[in-house]
């Protein structure tokens, strides 16, 4: 009895081990197929020229690769090429906020407190007495 008991856990952890075996090499199929499907998605870069290496000679492993122009390059020269030009006739830029109360008491708030050639925040002096480098003479201790 034991023994057909064992037998039937071990063909159950067999069958489990295969399908789990199964299910793993079907999620790597479809990472693979994902994968380059985004990677065919993904725009193609130009090549950046070699400092270290001088060439008189500039070659583009992007034009190289099955002879397709990049789209964006195509429409750089098609932009280019336009003899149509835009035309402003003003010369000053328009303002992009509307003044409001908010403002008015925010630069009201900096003039009050931040002024140039002073301390930063202006502290009123109720002593009248100027600060100094010697020690107090009225604290004797």
């Amino acid at each position: 009895m034991l023994w057909n008991q064992l037998d039937v856990v071990h063909d159950f952890s067999s069958t489990i081990h295969y399908f789990v075996q199964q299910l793993t090499e079907e999620e790597v199929k479809i990472e693979e197929e994902t994968r380059d499907h985004f990677d065919a998605l993904a725009p193609k870069r130009n090549t950046k020229p070699q400092r270290s290496e001088y060439s008189s000679t500039y070659t583009n492993a992007l034009n190289s690769i099955n002879g397709v122009i990049n789209p964006e390059y195509a429409q750089f020269h098609l932009l280019e090429k336009d003899t149509q030009k835009l035309v402003y006739n003003e010369n000053k830029a328009a303002e992009e906020f509307m003044e409001t109360e908010y403002y008015s008491d925010l630069n009201c708030i900096d003039r009050q407190h931040h002024r140039t050639g002073t301390w930063f925040i202006k502290v009123e002096n109720t002593y009248r007495v100027s600060f100094s480098v010697a020690p107090d003479a009225w604290l004797d201790i």
